[in-house]
């Protein structure tokens, strides 16, 4: 018998909140020289998060063909971009771009790009605070400092212009020895099992239907590392991204 994994796919419902389209304003700027932006806004962060102890950070780029199995929380994925499609494929931007994720995601692999950068400190913080939280778990937040080359604004979205999916992964080890692992997928509304509404935006990792203030859902990272796959586990402080259906 296989382990269950400790990821799960959710959206948040909408619960009253505005509709979210395809036409995310982060996203759509970087659309056109993608890999021109993807290094320029990675480039950034690995300087910023330089180590006091290394002379150089780097960076470095690297491209699969991951078998979908691997990916944690791709079935449910494909049934978000079904439903996506499903609400939205009457517009003919949205049914292009739902139905070539649909096909891509029905082959044995997808092509996935991991950004890694080395001599860095790694996303310190946790899910509701420091540069982890300002990265994977907000928008218009940022933790650098003045002067730092980014502010993890809307330079963040770059990697998910080049997502066929719109879905990154954020994994880290920190100085300390800590890790994580978070998936996000930047869709659109749609309707869930429950036939509910959702938020565009969804995470990937551990959910709590009732773990926070209040009886809120919690959507956390993995930040066990018997539960992340080895294929995404890093052996020394730093951060990797991976593009998942790198286009």
């Amino acid at each position: 018998m296989s382990k269950e994994s400790a990821f799960s796919l959710r959206f948040p419902e909408l619960r009253g909140g505005p509709v979210q389209g395809l036409n995310d304003a982060g996203v759509e700027n970087f659309l056109g020289a993608i890999d021109t932006y993807v290094a320029r806004e990675c480039g950034q962060n690995t300087g910023d998060a330089k180590r006091d102890d290394v002379a150089c950070a780097s960076l470095e780029f690297d491209r699969f063909d991951v078998p979908v199995e691997q990916i944690p929380g791709f079935d449910q994925l494909r049934e978000a971009l079904q439903a996506c499609l499903a609400r939205w494929g009457e517009k003919p931007k949205e049914h292009r771009f739902f139905q070539q994720a649909i096909d891509m995601a029905k082959g044995k692999t997808v092509p996935v790009l991991r950004i890694s950068d080395f001599g860095t400190t790694g996303l310190t913080g946790a899910d509701d605070s420091g540069r982890w939280f300002a990265l994977v778990k907000s928008q218009g937040v940022s933790e650098k400092g003045e002067g730092a080359g980014g502010s993890f604004g809307i330079g963040k979205s770059s990697p998910f212009a080049a997502s066929r999916f719109r879905t990154v992964f954020y994994g880290t080890r920190t100085e300390d020895g800590g890790v994580a692992l978070q998936g996000v997928s930047r869709l659109a509304t749609h309707a869930n099992a429950s036939r509910k509404l959702t938020q565009g935006v969804g995470f990937i990792g551990v959910y709590d239907a009732v773990g926070g203030e209040g009886g809120d859902p919690v959507f956390r990272a993995v930040r066990r590392e018997q539960d992340i796959p080895a294929f995404f586990r890093r052996n020394e402080p730093g951060t990797d991204i991976w593009v998942i259906g790198y286009a």
